[in-house]
């Protein structure tokens, strides 16, 4: 091979280092913002959220992590009625949220199991096993989530 193309190659890698390095700052800039969303249970803010709107957000959810991400302490499903627990390396508390954000259903899960689905729910909120008590949340309650970015 010409001189040329060893250049060439050489270019084309130092190319996509700059753009996984690029991506890494990216990925850790994101990860030391602020949230952008709190839960507010009855009118009071409890816990910094992130909310699953789309569908592979959903689908990802909590998937692989071994704890809560240091980012927020809610993960909010839109649009869901049931969870699982395959693939979770540690318990959650879960709250079904219903149209009029009025909590319907609390339950603790365990790793690898099935929730059994809540037809009213708009919304499932996860968070570490134990939060929902420490922060007096009880079925009845008004959980909302709300922008507190200063945004919209």
């Amino acid at each position: 091979m010409s001189s040329y193309g060893h250049e060439a190659d050489r270019r084309k890698a130092d190319h996509h280092e700059t753009d996984r390095r690029k991506d890494d700052r990216h990925e850790a800039a994101s990860a030391n913002e602020p949230p952008e969303l709190a839960l507010y249970i009855n009118g009071r803010q409890v816990a910094s959220a992130f909310s699953a709107d789309d569908v592979m957000s959903r689908t990802k959810g909590l998937l692989g992590q071994t704890a809560m991400p240091p980012e927020y302490e809610v993960l909010a499903l839109e649009r869901a009625s049931w969870i699982h627990t395959f693939g979770m390396q540690f318990a959650l508390d879960v709250a079904y949220v219903d149209r009029s954000d009025q909590v319907i259903a609390l339950i603790s899960m365990k790793p690898w199991r099935v929730g059994r689905p809540r037809l009213k729910s708009k919304r499932v909120l996860e968070t570490a096993q134990g939060n929902f008590a420490k922060w007096g949340v009880k079925v009845g309650d008004v959980a909302q989530l709300k922008n507190i970015s200063g945004e919209g």
